[in-house]
């Protein structure tokens, strides 16, 4: 069996949310998880420190873990804001080039899902951003139309991975490369005739 395994990437500095009710939020789920016994209170305190010193991501650990266990992993990026996905390009193109040093893959976590010249800028910008020709997409929150893998497929990714029970995952080297790590959902494979 393997488990292969994969990171949104939703989250690089606290300051990205400073104007939303997310860290808020955030800090009163620790609080309620904390009073429901189901962390400790010096882990509650290590949650709020972390918000208030801009430490909110840890992608360093996640690279390290993946590394130190042969995980081979993909990190999706946002190239576009929304649903609380706020970095800009700028913040997470340090963190895509140390993903790639580490030698993991990278992707896009897409915003747009029906919008054709929307998911095309996301793709562009992000090629242009990691220097890569071959790479995926899952989408954030997993958001999906009838249009959507059309539209992925006509922008230029290689796969999808948000999609559950397709029958297709997508391959390199014989072996089964990207999927969920806590479901049965399957990589979508999309077809692009000038890629084989």
């Amino acid at each position: 069996m393997r488990i292969i395994v994969t990171h949104d990437v939703d989250l690089l500095n606290t300051r990205d949310h400073r104007f939303e009710a997310f860290l808020v939020k955030r800090v009163a789920r620790s609080l309620v998880e904390g009073a429901a016994g189901r962390c400790s209170r010096s882990e509650v305190m290590q949650r709020v420190r972390e918000i208030l010193a801009d430490r909110i991501n840890h992608l360093d650990a996640l690279i390290g873990f993946d590394l130190a266990h042969g995980v081979r992993s993909t990190f999706f990026f946002g190239m576009a804001n929304g649903l609380h996905l706020n970095y800009s390009r700028e913040a997470a193109k340090p963190w895509v080039v140390r993903v790639m040093a580490a030698g993991l893959d990278v992707g896009v976590h897409g915003i747009s899902y029906d919008d054709p010249e929307a998911i095309r800028e996301e793709h562009d910008a992000f090629q242009a951003l990691s220097g890569l020709d071959r790479f995926g997409n899952r989408m954030h929150y997993l958001r999906m139309s009838d249009r959507t893998l059309g539209c992925l497929a006509r922008a230029g990714y290689l796969y999808d991975s948000s999609v559950e029970s397709l029958e297709a995952p997508f391959r390199r080297d014989g072996s089964i490369h990207h999927a969920l790590p806590y479901s049965r959902r399957k990589v979508y494979y999309l077809f692009v005739p000038s890629l084989k």
